[in-house]
């Protein structure tokens, strides 16, 4: 059997039908040659050939980070080291000095906070040292004074000189001797009350300065001459609300303001909230047409019976000392949803 050629149809170009892309990428390009005519024709490298880079600027367009992190200035040497162990410091690597500069400033973070705790017990002991040496004076003191008061020494009678002058002589050289042995003994328990006066006074001088360090520590704004006025003004204020008398307020040491500045916060963020919950209720009765006043009679909602309570608590707080104060500010904090 004979195979006989195909033909074209009539009227068609002979063309041979294009062959259909193996791949995506095979696709896009063919698509791209067709629409734009663009080609994939640059100049491609041999086989056998590796690409070059057009220049050596395109070769160094990214940086790796070694480069990056050499780039960065050097680190300071710790500043206690010696001029040695900083020359042998700036030699090392940026990252290797990064870690030793962040392990030297944590040990030195920590001697110091050791040494601070070490002077601070140094400190405590000195004064508890101080406070029994003036505790012995004072008790010393006092013994004098009582030795001196016993040995009361009697004059002799003047009589006695005109019947017996020998024995008068011999009174009169007793009461002299027990004289200057009272004055003595006085002057004694003078010098050590007053020894024992100047170390009290020392120990409240380092008590004091004790209770400014906690308080520029803690409370820097209380210390401030500018500042620390007003706000002494206003933890005075709150104390009294609290039922302090002035003279407490007086001797308040540092634990006793910071706890008033605390209460003082609590009691500025309750009316703040009360200042809140006010307002919406008045937006919500404003909505609702309803009186601004409860009306005589009528169950009140749990807004303001918590309200009430809070007042009652609060008040109970200000007029009472003690447990029965504590508890009260408790359930007072408790009804304004801060604790």
């Amino acid at each position: 059997m004979t195979t006989q050629p195909s033909t074209e149809a009539v009227g068609s170009d002979a063309q041979q039908p294009a062959a259909e892309p193996t791949n995506a990428a095979d696709y896009f390009t063919q698509l791209a040659e067709e629409q734009f005519g663009v080609t994939d024709e640059e100049e491609q490298p041999a086989e056998g050939e590796q690409a070059q880079p057009d220049s050596a600027e395109e070769a160094d367009d990214e940086p790796t980070l070694e480069e990056e992190v050499d780039d960065l200035p050097p680190i300071d040497a710790p500043v206690s080291w010696d001029a040695e162990a900083k020359a042998k410091f700036a030699e090392l690597p940026r990252d290797a000095q990064e870690v030793i500069a962040k392990r030297e400033s944590e040990r030195e973070k920590f001697v110091q906070s050791k040494s601070q705790e070490a002077a601070r017990a140094k400190q405590e002991a000195e004064q508890a040292a101080i406070q029994q040496v003036a505790a012995y004076e004072a008790q010393v003191a006092q013994q004098l004074s009582q030795y001196a008061e016993q040995i009361a020494p009697q004059r002799p009678n003047p009589a006695l000189l005109q019947h017996d002058p020998q024995a008068f002589y011999a009174m009169q050289a007793d009461y002299e001797a027990k004289v200057a042995q009272q004055q003595q003994l006085q002057q004694q328990s003078q010098q050590y009350a007053q020894q024992a006066q100047l170390r009290a006074q020392q120990i409240a001088q380092a008590e004091a300065a004790e209770q400014h360090r906690i308080i520029v520590d803690s409370f820097p704004e209380y210390a401030d001459p500018t500042t620390g006025p007003e706000l002494q003004r206003k933890l005075t204020a709150v104390a009294k609300e609290l039922g302090y008398p002035d003279e407490l307020i007086g001797q308040a040491r540092a634990t006793d303001i910071l706890a008033i500045r605390q209460a003082a916060e609590w009691k500025a963020d309750a009316e703040k909230y009360r200042a809140l919950q006010k307002t919406k209720m008045e937006k919500v009765r404003a909505a609702k047409g309803l009186p601004k006043v409860a009306t005589p009679g009528v169950s009140q909602g749990t807004d303001q019976l918590r309200a009430n309570r809070a007042t009652a608590a609060w008040e109970t707080a200000k007029n009472s000392k003690g447990q029965v104060r504590d508890q009260a500010f408790a359930a007072y904090l408790k009804e304004q949803g801060m604790i």
